[in-house]
């Protein structure tokens, strides 16, 4: 058994998140958590625990990674800046070639979401947390006058998320790389965000 010191940590939750995030939580299976962390199940388990544990550490990773990026992102003092921002960071990531296809959260949503146990409610806290974010941006959108004051800053956050994940679904249902793009610019201008008075140093990842 490989001793948990000797392992470079970081790469080995980025490894399992990628598995996760690739396959889903059902259909990971030990044997592909074995292959692509190059550990045996023995130090696996003496780690981080069963394949749901090891689930949870993966969705730890995620939020480390690449939801922090999100939520960076939606802390633009301009909200609506904030707004564009996170849907064209998304498109972009979507279809980055170096990023496991689909999303890890969207794939753990719909696995999960009902679940009654600790992953349905880590997955369930997980998505009104994003929710938050993005309401809150609106909001700032909203006060600055921006975006329409008469939408319901959560129904638009709402709106927002499906297309998020809608993004990640078309990507992996049509291969079309340019589909999450034109998503994100069709969404921007129905919600009249002027981006033109924003500047162009939007972050792309």
């Amino acid at each position: 058994m490989v001793a948990p010191r000797k392992f470079e940590e970081e790469e080995v939750l980025d490894r399992m998140r990628d598995t996760f995030w690739a396959r889903g939580f059902k259909a990971t299976s030990i044997q592909d958590l074995e292959r692509d962390t190059e550990l045996n199940r023995s130090s696996l388990y003496a780690t981080y625990g069963d394949k749901s544990e090891l689930f949870l550490a993966a969705l730890r990773r995620y939020g480390e990674t690449i939801s922090s990026r999100a939520k960076k992102i939606l802390a633009d003092a301009r909200g609506a800046k904030a707004l564009s921002d996170m849907l064209r960071a998304r498109a972009s990531r979507v279809t980055d070639p170096a990023s496991p296809d689909g999303c890890l959260m969207t794939r753990a949503f719909i696995e999960l979401g009902a679940d009654n146990g600790v992953l349905g409610e880590t997955v369930r806290r997980n998505a009104a947390n994003a929710e938050l974010a993005i309401i809150a941006a609106v909001e700032r959108a909203q006060e600055q006058g921006e975006l329409d004051p008469s939408y319901v800053a959560k129904d638009i956050a709402r709106v927002l998320i499906a297309i998020n994940h809608g993004m990640c679904v078309v990507h992996s249902a049509t291969g079309d790389t340019t589909a999450p793009t034109r998503i994100a610019d069709t969404m921007i201008k129905l919600l009249g965000i002027n981006e033109s008075q924003q500047g162009d140093d939007y972050e792309s990842r």
